[in-house]
């Protein structure tokens, strides 16, 4: 949802206002009330302009997206441009591809939650024996425990979304033969802890979602899995560097923001 919705949303988009009116309350409720996603400008903090002097300034144009479509492509941006004779400010919504870094080896939180890893980790750590400086033999344990977390994690099943997709696979294939016969007792039996896994599955991407998005105020259990979803596609969105002045000239070529 796009356009001149010629109201702001808050005092701070609006120039020289003291106070909050009832159609910024209004408009805030309607986002809302519709679920959709509210996108950052960035560069730009008003939109409509009046008069050469710019005696009065707001943001009344803006890109709205739904919650289905911030989950999807958490690389969308929101960007101005150039403004030619119109008191308003053409906005885009930009949609290409952000080509990901290397991904590095990182602690899961949600792995504190899986049975038993506390008790192999401790029995990992007791069984590395290194000679050395104290500092020495803290690094090549702390290397050795990493290949060991590695390798479990992929025993596991791989990553949350990879265990998600084959229980949800599992899942189909069961209830895909219910339509066509009565399960047998070993096939409800494996359905219910299919579904019990899944539950599990369920609270440690609550877990992974809340470590992401570095949102520390809310506890765990709240069931905010979506809204931590949110915020971590805002981060990505803010830490992504789209061109870099060099010399003076400005470049978007990928190649050359690499090797800066």
């Amino acid at each position: 949802m796009c356009g001149d919705f010629n109201v702001s949303r808050y005092i701070s988009k609006k120039k020289n206002c003291n106070r909050r009116t009832k159609g910024m309350r209004e408009f805030s409720d309607f986002i809302e009330d519709m679920e959709l996603v509210d996108m950052q400008l960035e560069d730009a903090a008003y939109t409509w302009f009046k008069g050469d002097q710019q005696e009065a300034a707001s943001r009344i144009d803006r890109i709205m997206i739904s919650k289905e479509w911030d989950d999807t492509f958490n690389n969308l941006k929101q960007i101005p441009l150039q403004r030619l004779g119109s008191d308003h400010i053409p906005i885009a919504l930009i949609t290409g591809c952000w080509e990901r870094n290397k991904s590095y080896f990182k602690f899961e939180n949600w792995w504190l939650q899986s049975e038993g890893f506390v008790d192999r980790v401790r029995e990992w750590w007791s069984s590395f024996s290194y000679t050395g400086r104290p500092d020495y033999v803290l690094a090549c344990k702390l290397k050795a425990l990493k290949l060991k977390l590695k390798e479990w994690k992929q025993e596991k099943g791989g990553n949350l979304g990879s265990q998600r997709r084959r229980l949800l696979e599992q899942l189909a294939e069961l209830d895909t033969e219910r339509v066509n016969r009565t399960l047998t007792v070993e096939e409800t039996t494996r359905k219910a802890a299919v579904l019990l896994e899944y539950e599990e599955l369920v609270k440690k991407e609550e877990v992974s979602w809340r470590q992401k998005s570095r949102v520390l105020w809310l506890k765990e259990g709240d069931k905010n899995t979506k809204f931590f979803h949110k915020m971590t596609n805002a981060h990505t969105r803010y830490n992504n560097i789209d061109q870099l002045m060099i010399q003076g000239e400005v470049t978007q070529e990928k190649a050359e923001l690499k090797g800066r």
